[in-house]
Parts: structure tokens; sequence; C-alpha cells
């Protein structure tokens, strides 16, 4: 039997302070394992991001393994680009008369490509899986091809013939020989000379098939020119439209204070009438001066001035509306109608586009559901123009969203792989 000595008893003092340390031994102990799931938490998040840009960055280079690649290959014709609009043919216009002659371009240093062929089509030509052509973007003053070969090179590894190309920028150096449609007929001259080279590599003409795709204006001149040229020397099955630009009136380029859920019609109407959109642009001249461009600069800027009334374009100004005639007839939605080319459009669109907006996909689709086109929509609803949201989760789920989805386009619309 243990003596009274032995026995230990705690004084009232002594017991409260003894819970007073356990409690905070665990407090601590609770606080520190709090941290520790947060560390893990953004570690194990910086991992997936740096994982997604190893897997999505991976095909940055070019290996000879997966194919050939044949870089700077022109495109003129004898020194040429060919023009399609001619004087009293049947592509002429009175309006888009003001600004071409219908005569062919002089060959520039811009009129080259890139074009990557997989062995797997090299060595079984009957059974290719189709080209997909990716257009750079810039504002049609800037940007080049290689922007491009990621793209390229992503899609090559895994079957496609690829291709990039360079076209004639609206430089100072080229003021008078260049305008959004000579751009469009040296797209015509770039998958003609692709098809010769095919044709000379021994694939089969009659089965080729094309798709065509770019970011910002090279999506535009995507649009344009899939809905606006009825025979291309391929035939494009589908479109990639990265962030595009479709039509410049400046009751279509409007962006939102707060990314939106979604960007239908019906959601844009709504945002609108909610005051939850502002114009891109403060000031029109902006969109003039964009819209120049288009027209090759034809136009000083002292007479692009006298249309404005203050931050806006007036549109009664008679200036004006001679010159609007002629520029509307580069808006993609100027030839999607009942006479279009159907042709399936994959979109995606960046829901804090500062650029060009959210509304003008909302007229895309608007006409898409008009006069029946395929249309698919991937919305990344944090991206900016860029379409480079690798930081949550959203923008991670629309860059694997939009690569499998152009894999299913080409699916689904390349005939050959039926």
């Amino acid at each position: 039997m243990e003596s009274s000595e032995d026995q230990i008893e705690f004084k009232p003092n002594e017991k409260r302070k003894f819970i007073l340390i356990i409690n905070i031994v665990i407090s601590v102990v609770f606080f520190i394992l709090i941290i520790i799931f947060i560390i893990l938490l953004v570690t194990k998040k910086e991992t997936l991001n740096k994982n997604l840009l190893l897997e999505i960055s991976y095909t940055d280079k070019w290996d000879e393994l997966f194919g050939t690649q044949i870089l700077n290959k022109s495109y003129d014709l004898n020194g040429q680009i060919p023009n399609s609009f001619k004087i009293n043919g049947d592509n002429y216009n009175n309006d888009i008369g003001n600004i071409n002659d219908g005569n062919d371009y002089s060959k520039t240093y811009m009129n080259y490509y890139d074009l990557y062929i997989p062995y797997s089509s090299f060595y079984n030509k009957d059974k290719y899986n189709g080209i997909i052509l990716f257009i750079h973007g810039g504002l049609w003053i800037s940007g080049n091809k290689e922007s491009m070969n990621f793209y390229c090179i992503t899609y090559s590894k895994l079957g496609y013939i690829t291709a990039t190309m360079d076209y004639t920028l609206v430089l100072d150096e080229f003021i008078n020989e260049t305008s959004v449609f000579r751009m469009i007929d040296e797209i015509t001259a770039c998958i003609q000379n692709i098809k010769e080279y095919l044709e000379n590599l021994g694939f089969d003409v009659n089965k080729l098939e094309i798709a065509l795709g770019g970011i910002s204006s090279g999506a535009f001149l995507s649009l344009l020119y899939s809905y606006k040229i009825k025979n291309p020397p391929i035939p494009i099955k589908f479109i990639i439209n990265m962030v595009g630009i479709v039509n410049l009136d400046p009751q279509y380029l409007y962006k939102v204070i707060n990314p939106l859920h979604s960007i239908l019609p019906n959601d844009i109407q709504q945002a609108f009438n909610n005051n939850k959109l502002v114009k891109v642009f403060e000031n029109d001249f902006t969109l003039l001066e964009w819209m120049n461009n288009l027209l090759g600069k034809k136009y000083s800027n002292d007479f692009l001035l006298e249309m404005m009334s203050g931050n806006e374009i007036n549109k009664n100004n008679e200036n004006f509306k001679s010159f609007f005639k002629i520029v509307e007839k580069t808006f993609p939605t100027y030839y999607i109608n009942e006479n279009s080319n159907l042709i399936p459009t994959l979109s995606e669109i960046a829901g804090n586009d500062n650029v060009v907006g959210i509304v003008q996909y909302s007229l895309l689709n608007k006409l898409f559901n008009q006069y029946g086109v395929i249309d698919k929509l991937v919305y990344m609803r944090f991206g900016n123009h860029d379409i480079s949201d690798f930081y949550t989760e959203n923008g991670i789920n629309a860059i694997r969203e939009m690569h499998y989805q152009i894999i299913q386009f080409a699916k689904n619309y390349f005939n050959q792989r039926k």
C-alpha cells in the first residue's frame, strides 16, 4: 500500500494550469496541421500546373523521329500572288474596287509557310488523317508563323499534316500593296502550294481535306476565308476559332466587368440590360484604325478623324458610310448567310478578353444558329485574350477541353478518318 507521501495530488490552481497547457498544445498542433495541409494543397496545385505546362509544351521542339518538316517554303506563283478580285469579274464589287485594282501582287518576303508531315501519313498516304493550317494573329500588322509552330508540332505528332503561314502584313513598306483582300489570296496561294507539294509526294489530291484555324486576327482570317471562298484548292472541313474578331462594328465590341458564367446571346443581352458590359475601347478611333488596317491603311488619320464625334464614330457621317460599305465586306459575319458554306466551327473564348470582348462570339453563335452551322464553344471564363489561364481549374479544364475538341472535330469531319 502506497503511502500518502507517494501519491501525486494536484491543487486546484495547478490542475487549471495543466488543462490550459494541454489545450495550448492541442491548439498549436492543430494549427501546425492546418499549415501543413495548406502547404501540401498549394504544392499539389503548383505541381499540377507544372505538369500541365509540361503536358502542353513537351511538343515545343520537333523531333525528326516523328516525321519531316519543310520550313520557309515559298507559296508564290512565279514571283506573283494571283489576285482573285478581277474588275468586272464574278467577284467584283464596286465598293471593294475602290481599294483593290485587281492586279496580281508582287511577292514579298512574307510569302512563306512551314509544313509538318508525320511519318504515319508519309508512308501510308491513302490513310492520312487530314491537314490543319494554323494562321497567326497580330491585328494584321504584326506576328509571324513561328508563333503557331507549337500547334503544328502538337497535332502533327498526333498524325495530322500541319502547316503555318506568314502573310503580307499592313506595314509602311507595303502600304500600297496589301489589305485583307491580299491576305485572302495569299491563303489560297498557300493552300494551292500545299496541295501541289503533297501531290508531288504521291498523295491523292482528290482525297485531301483541310481545316483552318488561328488566334485573334488569325482566327478572323480563318473564318473570313472559309465562309467567303466558295471553291478553295482543298475542301475546308472545319474551322478553329480562338478568340477571333468577327465584326468591328462598335455595337459588337463590349467586354464584361466581371466574367460571366455563360456568354450565349441571351446571357449577353441580360448582362447588357444589367449594365455589366462596357465598351472595349473608350475612344472609337481605335476601331477606325483597325478597320483601316483591313484596307491596307489606305486612308489618312485626318480622314478618319472626320468620322468622329467626340469619342464615338458618327455613323451619319457620309465619309463613314462609304468607308464602312467597304470595311463590312471584310468581316466574317458578312458572309454567313443562307448561301454560306456550312462549315463546323470550334470556338475558344476568354471571359476576361479585353481586346475583342465577349460579344463577338455571341454574334457568331446567333448567326450559326440562324443558318444551321454546327458550333461548339469552349469557354475559358477567367482567361485573357492570350487564352493562357494555367492557374484556375476552369482555365486548366478549358485548355484540355480545347485540345480534346480539336481532335474530336478532326475525327468527325475529316472524311478520310471514317
